[in-house]
C-alpha cells in the first residue's frame, strides 16, 4: 500500500449476501469521505449475464458488520472442531465457513487450547470403523 494514493476496500454485508460496501482505506491526497462512519452500499444484481453493483445508499459500516459477542464467537469455535471431527482440511472448513484458511487454523488452535470438543451431534468415525460400515 506505500506505493499506491488511494485504497478501497470491498465488504461483503452481514445482513445479506447480496449486498457489498466499500470503504476507503488509505487517502494520500484528498478527502477520506467513506472511512467506516459512512460507507457506500451496493446491491449485486446480475443482468444480461454481467454482474453489476447498484447503488443503494450511503450507510455506516457498523451496521454491516457481524456482530461479534462471546456467545458467536463460542459458536464459531465448537462449528470448526465439529468440521475438523468430520475429517474435513483446514481448506474446505474455509471454503464452508467464509472464514480465510489462516482464520480457520488460529481459531482451531484455540478451540483446541480451551478444552472443545467435538459434539454429540457430529458423526466421527475411524477408518475401521467406516470400512466396518461400508463393507455391511
Amino acid at each position: 500500500m506505500n506505493f499506491f494514493d488511494a485504497g478501497i476496500a470491498i465488504g461483503q454485508s452481514a445482513k445479506s449476501s447480496e449486498l457489498r460496501y466499500v470503504k476507503q482505506v488509505k487517502v494520500r491526497t484528498g478527502l477520506n469521505k467513506y472511512d467506516g462512519e459512512k460507507v457506500l452500499l451496493f446491491k449485486l444484481k446480475q443482468e444480461q449475464g454481467y454482474t453489476q453493483f447498484i447503488y443503494e445508499d450511503t450507510v455506516s459500516e457498523a451496521d454491516h458488520l457481524r456482530q461479534k459477542n462471546a456467545l458467536t464467537e463460542a459458536e464459531d469455535l465448537q462449528e470448526l472442531i465439529d468440521l475438523q471431527a468430520q475429517n474435513k482440511t483446514v481448506r474446505e472448513i474455509a471454503a464452508e465457513t467464509g472464514f480465510a484458511p489462516t482464520t480457520v487454523h488460529r481459531k482451531i488452535k484455540k478451540a483446541l487450547e480451551l478444552g472443545y470438543k467435538p459434539s454429540c451431534s457430529v458423526p466421527f468415525h475411524s477408518g475401521a470403523e467406516q470400512a466396518e460400515q461400508f463393507n455391511n
